[in-house]
């Protein structure tokens, strides 16, 4: 069994997301509602 020592952040979105947008449009949901940088 794997055991993860260092397990990395992992945040929820409450609301609706359309997974149907790109990869630009889900990085924007992240810096414009979650104030999240995008690139961390």
């Amino acid at each position: 069994m794997k055991m993860f020592v260092d397990v990395p952040d992992v945040y929820l979105h409450r609301q609706f997301v359309d997974f149907r947008k790109s990869i630009n449009g889900l990085s924007a949901l992240l810096d414009s509602e979650l104030q999240l940088p995008v690139l961390s």
